[in-house]
């Protein structure tokens, strides 16, 4: 909940580095309550986007690491 709070939640389209933003991951935990249907199987769409970036950011810096180990 600490990244509502510094990134602004906003929901309108930053425009500059400085404008504030909502990241996915607070859009998924402030619209889940209420969401249903489409909503919410867009709501877990997200979640795998997320959870599939996340994975393949560590398959990619475990191979970096591993290269730099030998």
């Amino acid at each position: 909940m600490a990244v509502i709070l510094i990134a602004g939640n906003s929901l309108i389209v930053p425009t500059s580095l400085t404008d504030s933003v909502r990241p996915l991951t607070t859009n998924i935990a402030l619209e889940m309550g209420y969401a249903a249907g489409v909503h919410q199987e867009m709501l877990f769409a997200t979640g795998i986007v997320l959870f599939s970036f996340i994975l393949i950011l560590n398959f990619v810096l475990a191979k970096i690491s591993a290269r730099g180990a030998n």
